[in-house]
Formats: structure tokens, sequence, C-alpha cells
């Protein structure tokens, strides 16, 4: 719990310092916009990471979840303060940021699942793997992709295969978590 908050403490230092010394009110907004948006990502992570370790759920996730959160949070507010125009150092960020995001919707669902029998827990598993899945495939295309701070283009392809697998990869999430969501429900009202 204490890399939660030591973690936030420095993104909240580093945030404040960026926005007082942003160059404009426009440029001290646009930086203060984008180190929140990292907290509230990395914030909501920590949050559902810290309640499935306290409910003893999925804690490799919850650990992942944490550290991926920490890393995208300071590496977000250190990034948009110093500037940072590091193709090595955005992917490092982009990849923990991605994880962040992965981790959260999946320790999300664990949460409003809970622990679940049958169809239920059969859709939560298919989901866990689509999450696994789509965080994978999502990292190695930051890893792989060109240098995107001067050529944008550089990340997407004519035909670019992993592209189209993290598409599926989302759906499958998407349809896995409100149908696990769902499904778990129905069981709870059938077995009271």
């Amino acid at each position: 719990m204490l890399i939660a908050f030591v973690t936030l403490a420095f993104a909240g230092v580093v945030g404040l310092i960026a926005v007082v010394a942003a160059d404009g009110t426009g440029s001290s907004v646009s930086d203060g916009a984008g180190i929140a948006s990292f907290v509230f990502l990395g914030g909501a992570t920590m949050a559902c990471a810290l309640a499935c370790l306290v409910r003893g759920r999925v804690r490799l996730l919850a650990l992942i979840g944490l550290g991926a959160s920490g890393l995208a949070i300071d590496l977000g507010a250190l990034g948009v303060w110093q500037s940072i125009n590091s193709e090595a150092y955005g992917k490092v960020a982009g990849v923990s940021a991605a994880w962040a995001l992965f981790a959260l919707i999946a320790l999300g669902l664990t949460l409003a699942v809970g622990e679940t029998d049958g169809l239920a827990k059969l859709l939560y598993l298919v989901y866990l793997v689509a999450t696994a899945a789509g965080g994978l495939i999502a990292a190695w295309l930051i890893i792989t992709a060109g240098n995107s701070i001067t050529d944008p283009g550089s990340v997407l392809g004519d035909d670019n295969v992993p592209l189209r697998l993290l598409g599926v990869s989302l759906v499958l999430l998407a349809v896995t978590w409100f149908a696990a969501l769902a499904a778990s429900k129905v069981e709870r009202a059938v077995t009271r």
C-alpha cells in the first residue's frame, strides 16, 4: 500500500511543478490534463489492485497492476514535466500504461464478478486469457513500433496482423466482460 502512496505523491509533486513551470496557460492546462490522465488510469488500477489483494483474489495480477500503474503514473508525470523526447522512454511508459489499462479492466471484473461457478466462471477465465493476450499484443506493438515521435504513421502498416489480433482481443474483452458480469448476477439471483 505504501508504494501506491509514494507513487501518487511523486506524481502530485512533479505534476504541480510541471503545471506551475509551464510556458503558458495552454501549456499548463495541457500538462495538467496529461498528468491527470496518467493519475486517473494508474490510481484506478491501484485501487482495484489493492482491493483484490485485500480479498486474496488474483494476487499476481494485482501486483502486476500495482507495478505497471505506478510506473505509468511516474513516467507519465516526469515525461510531461521534463518534455522527455526519447523513443525508449516513451516505449517503457507506453508499455506500462498499456499493462495498467489491461490490469484495470481485469481487476475491475474480478471485483464485480466475485467468486463464481458455471458459465460465469468460464466466461471470466476466457476474459482473463483475452486480457493477457491483449496486454502482450499491445506491448509487442509498442515495443516494435518505429519511432512514433518523429513518424507517428510508423505504428500502422499496410496489413498489420498484430493490430488485427489486438482488435480481436478487444472485442473478446468487451463481450466476455459484460457476459461474465451478467452471468454472475444471474447465477447469484438463481441461488438465492
